[in-house]
């Protein structure tokens, strides 16, 4: 079955029998015998990335981006979690951020049931990311896992997110609207409260709150009660994880009210905090939430069970191992429709235990015994912090101190006792100064990640380059001017050395036998050592700089070098008809004219493709966009290797090179090209596989209609129909301008008579798109281009295949650039580009060819 919303499509297997899609979010699942057993589900939604970064503290010994953010998000999505395994995946030309996990669910009067649960987040640009999850029973994950991932890799992205969510935007604003006030109630309160004369200050005292004389429930006026109620502190958050059971006795009625989902008969509500240890074995806080918002970053309620869309607003307070919630549920957008909710529970403060919560604040380890203390995340620091009451706690195994305005160095006093507190295991200091690593970090022999980023370190000493266990190290965006030339890491697996003052690296460095990743990008680098160039570790360095102080060339697709190749051919000059055409966009505009030669130079004598009519197969070899190809016998369709079977590629275009030898003289003069894809997804994972190019050197009377293949859309590894839609090309020569979008990320683009370019910075950024190539793209329409320039944010495809394959970027042409047409959608409305070097192309070897997509 296909799910669409504005924005959104997708496929999803048919035993999927019951969904529920609201604006840009919603459900499909298999409804379960019992109301008791987990459902096989999977969810999706837009979401609003400032509803992540703004809400979620960055996981413990990551820097402080959107990824870390995700992942604190995934940590507090499900509780008693039993394992789970990051990783990141490809999709629609973005990065995915990928969590797999087994947990524990416990519905009220049944046996607990291990889950098996996904969570993927893929940004889509500044202000909006998609986010998919999926559960269903651990014992049945072989079952519905691969079903989750054919659904998630199925995801097509076609809308206007903003537009999209319009509709949700008073809501919004009414939200922080709430949490203002709540914010604004609860510093009057604090301003209100007496100090106390102790050194040890006591935290702001809630407003009063009276223990009830027993445990108590209420949703509305529906017959409920207190189910299982708990709370622990669990090593993957390292904070306070409360979760209150509310059980329905009258299952129809909830559903009637509108309070419960349709396969809930209880609702779970979880609550997770920092910031909630008050100097006794029970916790201390009051937390106030609207529409299930609170203020405070790491902050989190849900309740599981509730019909969708329904938000807790009011408050929970945590005293003398009461927990309290009282408020109302209810949809954000409607305040009329609010369920009043009450839940008093009384927990057993024994069941804590506070070696595994991570201080937050100097005043919560004042109040702590030292000996217990071992995680503190003190991340909101402000200049001249004092954390001398970190000195006494010995046992620390992990400490991540950053000052609340992070980026550049601040001045917060480290006590340098921490750097021997021996029991460590990861220690992150993030924008504070420290302008030199103490000796006496030698002893601490079972750290294993050691961060110090932004912290104006100009030495970094020689001990810590012989710690025995250290896996991952960073070190960038400080002074760092020299490395020891002795290292001694055996464990070291990743090293970023990013942002600093290097001139070279150590030959020892890279002989570390663990070491996999290693960063240096932004540092003055006049050298490297041999051994920094080797496939075993990946390097990630400026392309200029890859060129400058690696063996950087390009070995061809055979691996025996290159040939020389005729640059002429793909300039605009090698036509007086195209430059002629370029010539007159130039003299339209005289700043342009100040700088023609060099616009001519970069102008390129490509070949445009429009769409044509739909295709009948009555010619053979002809130019066509999808359906099926032409091959002769001995050319068999190219299937993509699996571990089970193998399946076909997806069939793009086929290209007659004797009708487009009049247009250019770079392609084959004879034969016939075919342009095949494995599916978007496997554009970015680097195996070589995505695209598939296949030249024929043979004639027409050879081939075979296309009209005799077919495969459904199941043999593929994801395709929503049979075929692409199946169109004739037209060709012609046109002229190819660059799109100076990103302009200054290509500087191979400023180089010969385009090289004053560079300085005229002004010129490139206001005029040359809209004075010089929108004329030249009007006048030179296409749908599918050769040797044409990208539309691009970054790094260009020909910048991309050298930083892959290497060579220089201008030694790189685009072989064939499909754009979103007809039923062909690349992203959100973005281009294919298959890029070959220019040399095999020469050879005609098409073996190498480099594929890579720009959507934005």
């Amino acid at each position: 079955m296909k799910i669409t919303t504005r924005t959104t499509g997708f496929l999803i297997d048919d035993r999927f029998t019951a969904q529920r899609v609201q604006h840009e979010s919603g459900s499909v699942w298999v409804p379960p015998p019992s109301l008791t057993e987990q459902p096989p589900i999977f969810n999706f939604a837009l979401s609003e990335v400032v509803d992540i970064t703004g809400e979620f503290e960055p996981k413990r010994g990551f820097d402080d981006d959107y990824e870390a953010r995700v992942r604190s998000y995934f940590d507090i999505k499900r509780t008693r979690v039993a394992s789970f395994e990051d990783s990141v995946l490809q999709i629609l030309g973005r990065r995915g951020l990928v969590r797999t996990l087994v947990y524990e669910k416990r519905p009220p009067g049944v046996e607990p049931i291990a889950v098996f649960g996904i969570f993927v987040n893929v940004r889509l640009d500044d202000d909006f990311c998609q986010e998919f999850s999926a559960d269903c029973p651990l014992e049945e994950r072989s079952t519905w896992e691969p079903l989750f991932w054919d659904a998630i890799r199925s995801w097509t992205f076609f809308g206007d997110a903003r537009a999209a969510i319009d509709e949700q935007e008073a809501a919004r604003a009414d939200m922080y609207a709430r949490i203002d006030r709540l914010v604004a109630q609860a510093e009057a309160m604090a301003q209100e409260e007496e100090e106390e004369e102790d050194e040890v200050a006591e935290l702001p005292a809630p407003p009063p709150f009276e223990p009830p004389s027993e445990p108590s429930a209420r949703l509305e006026d529906l017959s409920v009660g207190l189910g299982e109620c708990s709370w622990s502190i669990p090593t993957f958050s390292r904070r306070l994880v409360v979760t209150l059971t509310l059980t329905v006795e009258d299952v129809d009625a909830a559903r009637a009210a509108g309070a419960i989902t349709e396969y809930a008969e209880a609702v779970v509500i979880s609550l997770e905090a920092g910031h909630v240890y008050a100097g006794a074995p029970a916790p201390r806080a009051r937390l106030d939430f609207a529409d299930g918002k609170h203020p405070q970053p790491g902050v989190r309620l849900s309740l599981d069970g509730l019909d969708y869309g329904l938000e807790f607003s009011g408050a929970v307070d945590l005293q003398d191992g009461w927990v309290s919630l009282r408020g109302t549920v209810g949809p954000s957008y409607d305040t009329s429709r609010q369920l009043p909710i009450e839940l008093q529970a009384r927990l057993d403060p024994a069941d804590l235990d506070w070696s595994e919560y991570a201080y937050r604040t100097p005043d919560e380890l004042r109040r702590a015994d030292p000996a217990s203390v071992h995680h503190v995340e003190c991340i909101e620091l402000e200049e001249g912090a004092d954390l001398s009451p970190l000195v006494p706690c010995t046992e620390l195994r992990s400490l991540f101190l950053r000052h609340r305005s992070w980026g550049e160095p601040h001045a917060v006093d480290v006590p340098e006792e921490v750097f021997g507190f021996t029991q460590l295991e990861s220690l992150t200091i993030h924008s504070i100064q420290l302008p030199r690593v103490p000796d006496r970090i030698g002893s601490l022999r079972r750290l294993e990640r050691l961060i110090l980023t932004a912290c104006g370190l100009t030495d970094a000493g020689a001990i810590l380059w012989r710690l025995p266990a250290l896996r991952w190290l960073h070190l960038d965006r400080n002074a760092l001017s020299k490395l020891p030339e002795r290292i001694a890491l055996p464990a070291l697996s990743s090293v970023d050395l990013s942002r600093n003052q290097l001139s070279t690296v150590p030959a020892a460095l890279f002989a570390q036998p663990q070491l996999t990743s290693v960063h240096l990008q932004e540092n003055p680098l006049r050298s490297l050592p041999d051994n920094a160039d080797t496939p075993r570790i990946a390097l990630d360095l400026e392309l200029e700089a890859k060129q400058r102080l690696l063996d950087f060339t390009y070995k061809g697709a055979d691996g025996r070098g290159t040939v020389e190749w005729d640059d002429a051919a793909f300039s605009v000059a090698s036509s007086p008809e195209l430059l002629s055409a370029v010539d007159a966009v130039l003299a339209a505009e005289p700043e342009l004219a100040e700088h023609a030669d060099a616009f001519r130079f970069l102008c390129r004598r490509a070949i445009g493709l429009r769409l044509g009519a739909a295709e009948d197969y009555a010619l053979l070899g002809n130019h066509r966009l999808g359906g099926m190809p032409d091959l002769p016998p001995e050319v068999p369709y190219p299937l993509v290797p699996g571990e089970e079977s193998d399946t076909p590629y997806e069939f793009l275009a086929q290209l007659d090179c004797a009708a487009l030898a009049l247009l250019q003289d770079y392609l084959p003069r004879t034969g016939f090209l075919w342009f095949f894809l494995s599916t978007v997804h496997d554009i970015y994972d680097g195996d070589g596989r995505a695209a598939r190019v296949l030249w024929f050197d043979g004639n027409r009377e050879q081939l075979v209609s296309g009209s005799t293949l077919s495969f459904d859309a199941d043999d593929y590894v994801e395709m929503f129909d049979d075929a692409y839609e199946a169109r004739r090309l037209d060709a012609s020569s046109i002229v190819s301008a660059p799109q100076w979008y990103a302009a200054f990320q290509n500087p191979h683009l400023f180089r010969g008579p385009a090289a004053g370019l560079a300085e005229a910075e002004d010129l490139v950024s206001d005029l040359a798109h809209d004075a010089f190539t929108e004329p030249l793209e009007q006048r030179f329409p296409f749908d599918l281009g050769v040797a044409t320039y990208g539309f691009t944010q970054h790094e260009d495809p020909e910048h991309q295949a050298s930083l892959v394959l290497r060579g220089r970027a201008e030694d790189w042409v685009t072989l064939l650039h499909v754009k979103s047409v007809a039923d062909m959608q690349w992203g959100d409305a973005g281009d294919l580009f298959f890029v070959i070097h220019k040399s095999d192309l020469a050879k005609r070897d098409f073996s190498a060819v480099f594929v890579t997509m720009e959507s934005s």
